[in-house]
Formats: structure tokens, C-alpha cells, sequence
């Protein structure tokens, strides 16, 4: 079909069981908010349907497409970063396979596709099966081989209203739906002239928000007891001590650190770098933190929690302590080129583990420990180091927490900003309360 006139109507968002806009917003009120960076959506239609719902809020760099199908979902949808004044960055998007009318909207039977675009303007992909995939190869967009990618990952920035261009730039998408932009195609505001919205609570999305700390103070204080979630390990919830020890002294002659997977060490050529995707957490092999330190010498303490019921303990951080003193505020570690207005709702940036265990180690330390990163051994212990005769460096490397996957660092900065530690959350457990 080939569309040339489109409505356009603003609005809070989409309601999916409505099958409508919710919160109609008269075009003025959406005007004001997109020059303040606030939120907003509008939804752009053929004659009889939803073509598409747009989601903008400015102020968190963030813009996104949602398509729908005949059936009014969302089957395909587009998330992009304004990181420049005119220049729009398409991170990264998701797409469903609905196999037939009747199944609802992000049904979790049904299979997803997601891709990653990088900076260079590669990307990857993945495909998640539903709980309930068909035996056989269903019809419509299941396939790999029919997963929408956008052509390249930079866009012009959308002026307000200019919003069949934008949806114009990705005509695959369009085309995967049966649909063509004319381009002389006229868009008309049908908006509700005396739309107000509706209150910030009541809005039904919000703006990705990065991943925040846990309470890691309470990690690295002896003795609190804690009423910990539930983890990835099943039935693994209930009352912990704290335990804290120093493990080990890291020796950093450059004060730039690198958290990783110790197997993960190995000679590359200078300035060579690796991208990894996993779970929207992204690894820069051999890149250190973009904050630095003084050069020296700084304990490295482990947190670990202490079952009352009696089973072992499990390690829950992992502390480089740069000073002493109370620390004020929490923030991601960034390697070069991590940009947090790019993450996904509760997304972060942090390293991947495939061996169970991370480790610390100073930048210039690399070329001299690699070698020796491949033998290291915990021989069941919760830590390990390997040193360096000749340079004097070493690394110093801890079980991590549940075993594989991605976690991130965070800096703690005292009240005058100073680094006071950097701390490798292993994500042990969705919630810790303090026990009474």
C-alpha cells in the first residue's frame, strides 16, 4: 500500500488494550514540551488504522518508532538517541513474530528478534524463541533471515512535525508491513485541540532509565544482616551476614583500571579493541575506565554473604579502595566511547564473565600479564593472583557472585568528587533490605 496522507494525533502513548492513543494532547501543549525536552508521543494513522506510535522525550536523548501490524500491535519498533543537536542515532530495535490474529501484543510465546547498531555501524543480532514455539517454520516475519534492520544507524534529527520523514527513513520496516511512503504523501493534524495529557504518573511509558546502584555501601559493612530477594540460583533467599575481607594489594602504575574476565586477556595488537553484546551490556576488551586514579598501591576487599541458615557464602562485590571516607554518590564506571544516554531501560555498561570469575588489573599491566592470565588458577578459592616479576604488576582475580554473565563497576566519589573506590557489583540478588 502506498500511503499518502497520513493523520497525525498527540498524545501520553499507546494504551494496547484500548487499541487507542491515551491522553490526548492538543498539538500547542505537545509543542512546548518537545522544545523543554519533555515527554510525549503522537500517533501517526492511515485511514482505518494505527500506522505507527512515536515516543520523543529530548531530554534523555531519546526517540523511538513503534509499528503496528493489522491487528493494532506493536510488531516492530525502533529505539534512537539524539547524541547530537541534528544527528539521530538508531541504537538498537526489537521486532515479534506474531504468527497468527488472535495472539495479543508481546506475547511471550511468541519469538523476538533484537539488534544492536555500534558506533561503526555494524550491528548484531539475536533471536529469542517464544515458550511456545511451532514445530514448523511459521508464516509472516519468524524467520532470521526476515529480521528489519535498518540500513545504516544515523538519521537527521526530527524537527516537531516532521514525522513522515522520520518514519520515511526506514522503509524496510515499512515494506516488511506491505506499506510504501508516497513521497509526496500530506500529513494532517487531527490532534484534540483541547488535549491536556495526563499527570507524569499516570503516563504509560517512561524514557529508558540506566541502572542504578543497590545499596553498596551495606555490602562492604561487616556484620549487617540482610534480607536478600530472590537470585538466579533458585531458592537462594533469606537473612545474610556481610562479610568483608582484603584480599590482596593491586599494584597500579598508570591508576587506569580494567575490570574483565582474566580469560579474556590476551595479546592484541596496540589500539585494537573488541565489541561484545551481552544483555545490553557492552565490553570493551583491554579498555580501561575513562576515570583514573594516582599511581600506587590500593587494597582490594571482597564482600561475600554469610548464610545464617548455615549454606556457604557467596561473593557479592568487589572493592578497589582508593581512600577512605564516606562516599556521596554513586556512578557508572565508562570505558571510552560507553555513552549511558545509549542504554536501554535498566540497561548498563559493565564486562562479560564466562569463567565465573572477573579480576582487576592496571592498564599497563596488560602486555606483561597476559601471558600469564591464561594460567591462573583459584584452585577452589573465592580469590587468585598472578604478579609479574619483572614489572612488578599484578592481577588480582574473585569469584563472580552467581558465575557467568555481565556486571557492571561503579565509582563512588566523595562529597568534593575525589574517587574514594571503584566497586564491581556481581549482581548477586534482585533485592536486599536491611534485616530487623
Amino acid at each position: 500500500m502506498v500511503i499518502d496522507r497520513l493523520e497525525v494525533s498527540y498524545c501520553e502513548g499507546w494504551d494496547p488494550r484500548a487499541g487507542r492513543a491515551a491522553g490526548p494532547l492538543s498539538s500547542s501543549r505537545a509543542a512546548e514540551r518537545d522544545r523543554a525536552g519533555e515527554q510525549y508521543a503522537l500517533t501517526l494513522a492511515m485511514p482505518g488504522r494505527p500506522l505507527a506510535v512515536i515516543e520523543v522525550a529530548w531530554a534523555s536523548a531519546y526517540c523511538a518508532v513503534w509499528f503496528f501490524d493489522e491487528q493494532r500491535r506493536r510488531v516492530l519498533q525502533v529505539d534512537c538517541r539524539r547524541l547530537g543537536g541534528s544527528r539521530l542515532d538508531v541504537v538498537r530495535g526489537r521486532q515479534w513474530a506474531y504468527t497468527d490474529a488472535g495472539q495479543a501484543e508481546f506475547d511471550e510465546r511468541v519469538t523476538r528478534f533484537e539488534f544492536e547498531m555500534f558506533p561503526d555501524g555494524s550491528h548484531s543480532r539475536a533471536i529469542f524463541p517464544g515458550s511456545a514455539a511451532p514445530a514448523a517454520r511459521p508464516r509472516g516475519l519468524e524467520a532470521a533471515g526476515d529480521m528489519v534492520v535498518p540500513e545504516g544507524n544515523m538519521l537527521d534529527a526530527p524537527a516537531f512535525g516532521g514525522w513522515a520523514r522520520l518514519i520515511g527513513a526506514f522503509p524496510g520496516h515499512l515494506a516488511a508491513l506491505g506499506h510504501e511512503m508516497s513521497p509526496a504523501s500530506v500529513v494532517e493534524d487531527v490532534s484534540d485541540p483541547g488535549g491536556d495529557g495526563l499527570p507524569a504518573g499516570a503516563r504509560p511509558w517512561h524514557p529508558p532509565r540506566p541502572r542504578q546502584p543497590g545499596p553498596l555501601a551495606l555490602l562492604f559493612t561487616p556484620g549487617t544482616r540482610l534480607d536478600v530477594g530472590s537470585t538466579a540460583a533458585a531458592g537462594r533467599a533469606g537473612t545474610v551476614a556481610v562479610e568483608v575481607s582484603q584480599i590482596a594489594m593491586l599494584r597500579m602504575p598508570s591508576g587506569a583500571l580494567i575490570a574483565c574476565d582474566p580469560s579474556y586477556l590476551r595479546p592484541v595488537e596496540p589500539d585494537a579493541s573488541e565489541w561484545v553484546t551481552r544483555s545490553y551490556s557492552y565490553q570493551q576488551s583491554h579498555q580501561p575506565f575513562t576515570a583514573t586514579v594516582p599511581s600506587g598501591r590500593y587494597p582490594v576487599l571482597l564482600s561475600r554473604f554469610g548464610w545464617l541458615a548455615g549454606r556457604g557464602p557467596i561473593v557479592a562485590a568487589a572493592m578497589v579502595r582508593v581512600r577512605d571516607g564516606r562516599v556521596a554518590s554513586w556512578q557508572m564506571a565508562l570505558r571510552q566511547g560507553e555513552d549511558p544516554r545509549t542504554l536501554p531501560d535498566n540497561g548498563f555498561f559493565g564486562f562479560g564473565v564466562d569463567t565465573a570469575t572477573g579480576c582487576f588489573f592496571d592498564a599497563a599491566a596488560a602486555p606483561a600479564l597476559a601471558p600469564l592470565a591464561g594460567g591462573l588458577d583459584r584452585r577452589g578459592q573465592l580469590t587468585a593472583e598472578v604478579a609479574d616479576e619483572k614489572s612488578g604488576a599484578n592481577l588480582i582475580a574473585f569469584l563472580s557472585g552467581q558465575g557467568d554473565g555481565a556486571y557492571p563497576t561503579w565509582i563512588g566519589r566523595t562529597a568534593d568528587g575525589d574517587i574514594a573506590c571503584f566497586v564491581a557489583d556481581l549482581l548477586t540478588f534482585d533485592a536486599i533490605t536491611i534485616a530487623r
